[in-house]
């Protein structure tokens, strides 16, 4: 099933539009942890957010890098970084 478009609104005017609406909560789970704790979110912390599996979480990760929506340094802890004002 191809994603479906994830409208831009006034909340999100930069959010990439490929993104599903699941993917788009999922970044907003990073964004508020980030906000909240002041350094990024480990893949189990995002897991524990979003109430997924780590190999979940993994793939939403996979998928906003994919999409231009974050960054990550592979092999490290915490380094998921936002690409764009979700």
């Amino acid at each position: 099933m191809p994603p479906r478009q994830f409208l831009q609104g006034e909340n999100n005017p930069t959010l990439p539009r490929e993104l599903t609406e699941k993917q788009a909560e999922f970044l907003r789970v990073i964004r508020q942890f980030i906000a909240r704790e002041g350094m990024s979110p480990t893949l189990a912390e995002m897991a524990a957010e979003a109430g997924i599996s780590k190999a979940t979480a993994q793939a939403y990760v996979r998928r906003l890098k994919a999409a231009g929506a974050v960054s990550q340094h592979k092999g490290k802890f915490r380094t998921v970084r936002l690409t764009v004002a979700a």
